[in-house]
C-alpha cells in the first residue's frame, strides 16, 4: 500500500507519452522517483502537497529506450510510391 501522505510526490500532467509504444496524452504520478500510476487524467489533488508539472505539448519517454527514427528511409520509400509526373511538379 502506498502512503499518500508521504512527501516526494510529483504529478506530470498532459505529456505525450511513449513507453515504448505511443500512449497518447497521459498523466504520470511519481512517488520518490518511482512511477506509481499512468492514466489519461489523474486529478492534481490526488495527493496532498503534490508537486504538479505541466508538460502540455511536451514528449515524455523513459530512459534507456531507443526512441529515434530514420525519416529519410521512410520518406524515400514514400517518394517511390508517388507517380513520377507528380514528383516533377513537386520539385
Amino acid at each position: 500500500m502506498i502512503d499518500y501522505t508521504a512527501a516526494g510526490f510529483t504529478l506530470l500532467q498532459g505529456a505525450h507519452l511513449y513507453a515504448p509504444e505511443d500512449r497518447g496524452i497521459c498523466d504520470v504520478l511519481v512517488a520518490n522517483g518511482k512511477i506509481i500510476a499512468v492514466a489519461s487524467n489523474i486529478p492534481s489533488d490526488i495527493v496532498p502537497d503534490c508537486t504538479v508539472v505541466d508538460l502540455s505539448g511536451q514528449i515524455l519517454c523513459p530512459g534507456f529506450i531507443d526512441q529515434h527514427v530514420h525519416l529519410i528511409r521512410r520518406l524515400a520509400v514514400a517518394a517511390k510510391q508517388v507517380p513520377r509526373r507528380a514528383r516533377r511538379k513537386w520539385r
